[in-house]
């Protein structure tokens, strides 16, 4: 490989696309934004996140609230405004492999996690109960159970 190939980067602005490199696909962006966030260090409010989430999922939990902790320092993010009070399945769960619960308003990890974002505040509310889920949410043989345990 020659060296004007190698350090064909100098002297171009970041904003002029490189002449002999093939152009990116959608996919390949996005995985390459993925593999950049994912070696930044993470903060403290992320490992507590993680923390709590590990938790959650090994303890059993089933769904989780996503709840918007806007005002004065919270979250700015119009788009997690509009989640507050989503229920997001946890993909695999008991419940879930049982044919219980539905899908809910998706799955925890088809979005962004709470905290995982800059400047984001918010936070999951786990359910590790039928009970304790929107009746929304069971499916007629979830009801059925529901119905039989509380009676």
């Amino acid at each position: 490989m020659k060296l004007r190939q190698l350090f064909s980067f100098v002297g171009r602005r970041e904003s002029e696309p490189a002449s002999d490199a093939p152009p990116m696909e959608p996919e390949r962006v996005s995985l390459t934004k993925r593999r950049t966030a994912a070696r930044r260090p993470l903060t403290p409010f992320q490992k507590i996140a993680l923390d709590h989430e590990s938790t959650a999922v090994n303890g059993g939990a089933i769904a989780a609230k996503w709840i918007w902790r806007g005002g004065t320092t919270g979250c700015y993010r119009p788009e997690h405004q509009a989640r507050d009070a989503a229920v997001y399945i946890i993909r695999g769960n008991w419940a879930l492999e049982k044919g219980l619960i539905g899908h809910g308003d998706g799955f925890t990890d088809e979005t962004t996690k709470p905290l995982e974002e800059e400047g984001c505040r918010c936070g999951f509310q786990y359910f590790y109960n039928l009970r304790d889920l929107p009746e929304d949410y069971l499916t007629a043989k979830g009801k059925k159970t529901l119905a039989k345990v509380r009676v």
